[in-house]
């Protein structure tokens, strides 16, 4: 099994001695999407995976400018799998989506075929930014969930994106030792609760409590 932490810290030294040092790029965008997908099982440490989704905007556009087809997939995959992992950031997400849009905007170019993915790429951006929109003018009234399932519009606040990771960190040690069974997403969604509240000043309603007739283990 890889040592996602030890391969991002020799990966990120390799950068730091040579930043020219495209392979190494790469390798850092590899790693830093299969560290957060791993980041997000069996209720895994999700907070580290913002930082991670940001060194990928920050180390993908130098290898866009090598305009080689490998490294145009090599974004778009990276972008479109670590998007996924990203649950609490609406406005990182439409950054990592408009990279993932460059890269197609690439493929396009090189093959001369327009390709149906960046439409829907496009479309999720402009969901996003519809909603994050009216949460910047406090029209909550009018964000549109996606899906069935009703979520606190505080969650696409700015105030929300700077501290959720901060909150979550909090929250995933308080309750490190407790088994991760049925139920515990109640203990989850209390504890995050109380931190929001109590630390960063946020009153936030959980699932369960947005969405009483549902059924939640």
């Amino acid at each position: 099994m890889i040592d996602y932490p030890k391969e991002h810290e020799l990966l990120i030294q390799r950068l730091k001695e040579n930043p020219n040092d495209m392979e190494a790029r790469a390798d850092l965008l590899r790693c830093n999407c299969l560290w957060a997908e791993e980041n997000i099982k069996e209720n895994g440490p999700s907070w580290k995976n913002a930082a991670l989704a940001n060194e990928v905007l920050e180390y993908a556009p130098l290898l866009l400018e090598m305009r080689q087809m490998n490294i145009f997939d090599l974004v778009h995959t990276v972008c479109d799998r670590i998007k996924d992992t990203l649950f609490k950031h609406p406005r990182l997400t439409v950054k990592v989506l408009k990279l993932n849009r460059s890269a197609l905007y690439y493929i396009e170019n090189e093959t001369g075929h327009e390709l149906g993915i960046t439409e829907d790429v496009q479309h999720e951006i402009s969901k996003l930014e519809t909603n994050i929109w009216y949460a910047d003018r406090g029209e909550f009234d009018k964000i549109q969930n996606d899906g069935f399932l009703k979520q606190d519009p505080v969650e696409w606040t700015v105030r929300w994106e700077e501290v959720i990771d901060k909150a979550e960190e909090k929250v995933y040690y308080q309750l490190k030792e407790q088994p991760r069974g049925m139920g515990f997403c109640f203990s989850y969604w209390s504890a995050l609760a109380t931190v929001l509240a109590t630390d960063y000043g946020i009153e936030w309603s959980s699932p369960h409590k947005m969405n009483p007739r549902v059924r939640f283990d």
